[in-house]
């Protein structure tokens, strides 16, 4: 894996949906409530539901925890590896493999419903565009898969776009992403059409993933620049250039607000009207995507755990977990982080 793969991985290029989802108020100071050690290291952000927590590992090993932190049970699937995040999709993780076979499996006890080959490595989470449609997108040549998800049969497939260093994101009948063609695509989901490209120019290379809000896209480039368009036009609404570094994170958006990481450690949030910076913060480290919940940003990076103001950009707690870590998932009222040591690491209220 080159470093640049590695630098998105760690980023754990996710969902907005996934970003934005909370359930409960979490604590003004969270406390470390338990840890739990999986087969090995553990690079995808977790999955999570109101009673289970899925994690993969780089071993293949998908693992489904209580919210206690117990194990419910644990697969294995021998010469797999697991660097892309966990997808809860109804009744199914779904999960791809550097090896480019995407897996389901029934997440009630984790029994293997089915495998499907893409012919390459699948690095980025996979979308779930309807309740019986999963889409993925392979790494180099950047083809898209969408599949049938009680079957594992291919629906449609495009051969090769470019490559694509995250995740697609679904909204209303489409697939949205980036890629290294330094543009935004757009793909029909019942036909596999493409609808449109938007062109963000010559350093717009996008190696994270991307946000909607409402009829528009945003999204940040690797040449540090962070771009919001018209998704039913592809014009470009605003474009945010004073950043210090590239940007391999996936923003997220609440409250007219979005937030996203650069690779030097610096957080921005902006207006998403207009792309006014309203504050920016660091992390002092190489940072995830940011996850936003109650106005409050969280944020990994170099193996410790932040929270900032959503308003302010102060920083409000910070614990240093160890090694490095994934994106934060939220479950419940607990925070959710794996790490390279292959420790899931819960944080809420004792």
């Amino acid at each position: 894996m080159n470093n640049l793969s590695e630098k998105v991985l760690f980023c754990t290029v996710f969902l907005i949906l996934a970003n934005m989802c909370h359930s409960e108020t979490l604590p003004a100071k969270p406390k470390l409530l338990w840890t739990h050690r999986l087969g090995s290291k553990s690079e995808g952000t977790p999955a999570v539901n109101s009673d289970i927590i899925f994690a993969a590992t780089v071993d293949g090993q998908i693992t489904a925890l209580s919210h206690d932190g117990k194990q419910k049970w644990s697969r294995r699937i021998k010469g797999a590896s697991f660097d892309a995040p966990p997808l809860l999709a109804g009744a199914y993780i779904v999960v791809g493999s550097s090896e480019g076979f995407v897996y389901a499996f029934k997440a009630k006890d984790g029994k293997t419903a089915w495998s499907y080959s893409t012919d390459d490595t699948i690095q980025g989470k996979a979308a779930w565009p309807k309740p019986n449609r999963v889409a993925v997108i392979g790494q180099s040549a950047g083809s898209i898969h969408y599949i049938d998800l009680l079957t594992g049969k291919p629906v449609w497939i495009v051969e090769e776009t470019n490559r694509c260093d995250g995740s697609p994101t679904a909204k209303d009948g489409m697939l949205i992403f980036g890629n290294c063609d330094a543009a935004i695509h757009l793909y029909a989901t019942k036909t596999g059409e493409k609808i449109r490209s938007i062109d963000l120019g010559a350093e717009g290379q996008i190696a994270g993933g991307v946000a909607i809000n409402g009829s528009y896209v945003i999204t940040g480039t690797q040449g540090g620049s962070i771009v919001c368009a018209d998704i039913n036009t592809g014009k470009i609404k605003w474009v945010f250039e004073d950043t210090d570094a590239a940007i391999y994170t996936t923003p997220a958006i609440e409250n007219n607000r979005v937030v996203i990481a650069a690779d030097s450690g610096t957080i921005y949030c902006m207006e998403t009207s207009t792309g006014e910076m309203r504050w920016k913060a660091s992390t002092d480290g190489t940072p995830s995507s940011p996850l936003l919940v109650d106005s409050r940003v969280i944020v990994s990076s170099d193996g410790v755990l932040h929270i900032f103001s959503l308003d302010s950009g102060r920083k409000l707690w910070s614990y240093n977990v160890g090694d490095e870590i994934t994106s934060p998932a939220v479950a419940g009222n607990m925070i959710i982080v794996t790490g390279d040591d292959g420790i899931v690491s819960a944080f809420g209220a004792k």
